[in-house]
């Protein structure tokens, strides 16, 4: 095996800006200070030594032990271009890496203490900083570990989101995302979803770049309740993914890995396809997210209907003559949540359906289809509308 030479004798670049210049906050001065010298003289006796006072300060920032803190201040030098793997830590206290087995449980406390990460770079693991050591780093607030473990797929799917949210604004890169997610999965396997993502084959077969477009494509549909997305709209929302514009090609070519497992393909309706939009299949959705309700399709669904939701529609101010609007007036009482529960209970205590049939009559263009609509929007109702001449 090939051995890089001990990190303090590569030749670095590198100009030390005084510290006055460079605005951090103390904990993240002592690291960088922590980094500089040992970079520079290697983690000698009497190095140690002359940074006892900044590695007491890392220690009791995140409740680390000596080791620990040493280590953390390679991590986060490296963590902007991928993180170190342990060669690469090894290289930093100029040990070899049967040396560096006595390090081993100082990596380990930083990744329970959800300080570091353990992400896959190739065929080595790497080590980067979790968001909430970063922040605490940049502000100097105290650290607080995010809990990685949730009780729901909704929770664990707004957690999801969270990630893609803050990623879109850091302009994360990808690998280091999805890292942070297989954690979270890893973490909750008792989830329907993270057992599926964990143990099947599906994701042996795709890349990155594809799980990411696919846990993307599910979040939306579990958060909000969306099963077609449009490609453009993929595009803008992550378009801080690296290679993005390769997978959508790859979709639009049939040749993603994505569509060869059966777990997207495109969307459509009343049999139409629509390459434009994306949809998770129903192999998907009933192996990964089986207790998530199916979303309401938009447009025309099955039964030839289109479905308008209740917020979608525009206030209309109509006008009825007194029979009328006291007739509408009645109407809305009665679809009032607590009066409705009263009048489906009285219809089931009679054996009946519960809910009753209104028949709007008259010329075209009296009001009937805008009095619905309104009604509909007033009580909070969705409106399933079919023309009966198709």
């Amino acid at each position: 095996m090939k051995f890089k030479p001990p990190f303090n004798q590569v030749e670095h670049k590198r100009v030390k800006i005084p510290e006055k210049l460079v605005d951090l906050s103390p904990v993240a001065r002592s690291l960088n200070r922590i980094y500089q010298e040992i970079n520079t003289n290697g983690a000698q006796e009497e190095t140690l030594k002359s940074l006892s006072a900044d590695i007491k300060c890392v220690e009791d920032h995140f409740g680390i032990n000596a080791k620990a803190a040493v280590m953390l201040a390679q991590i986060c030098d490296s963590d902007t271009m991928g993180g170190s793997d342990k060669e690469d830590l090894a290289n930093f206290v100029g040990c070899t890496n049967i040396e560096f087995t006595a390090f081993q449980k100082a990596l380990t406390q930083l990744r329970k203490r959800g300080i570091s990460r353990r992400c896959q770079r190739g065929m080595a693991d790497t080590y980067r900083l979790t968001r909430e050591a970063l922040r605490s780093l940049q502000v100097g607030q105290e650290f607080s570990p995010l809990s990685l473990e949730v009780s729901t797929t909704k929770e664990l799917f707004k957690r999801i989101l969270s990630i893609f949210s803050e990623s879109a604004e850091e302009r994360s890169d990808s690998d280091a995302v999805l890292c942070e997610l297989e954690e979270l999965f890893e973490n909750n396997q008792d989830l329907p979803f993270c057992k599926s993502y964990c143990f099947s084959d599906d994701m042996k077969f795709c890349s990155s770049y594809e799980k990411l477009v696919f846990l993307y494509i599910c979040q939306r549909y579990v958060n909000f309740n969306e099963r077609q997305i449009n490609q453009m709209e993929i595009l803008e929302q992550i378009n801080w993914l690296d290679r993005i514009e390769d997978v959508m090609h790859d979709i639009n070519e049939d040749m993603c890995s994505l569509q060869t497992i059966r777990l997207i393909s495109y969307g459509g309706t009343n049999g139409f396809l629509d390459k434009e939009t994306l949809t998770l299949t129903d192999r998907a959705v009933k192996s990964y997210l089986p207790d998530i309700k199916p979303p309401l399709r938009f447009g025309f669904n099955e039964c030839g209907g289109r479905l308008v939701p209740c917020s979608s529609i525009t206030p209309k101010e109509l006008f009825y003559n007194a029979v009328e609007n006291e007739h509408m007036e009645r109407l809305e009482s009665m679809l009032d949540d607590q009066n409705f529960k009263g009048i489906k209970q009285r219809l089931s205590e009679m054996g009946m359906r519960q809910g009753f049939a209104v028949l709007f009559t008259g010329a075209a263009g009296c009001g009937k289809t805008a009095g619905v609509y309104e009604l509909a929007r007033k009580t909070g109702r969705d409106v399933l509308a079919v023309d009966m001449s198709e």
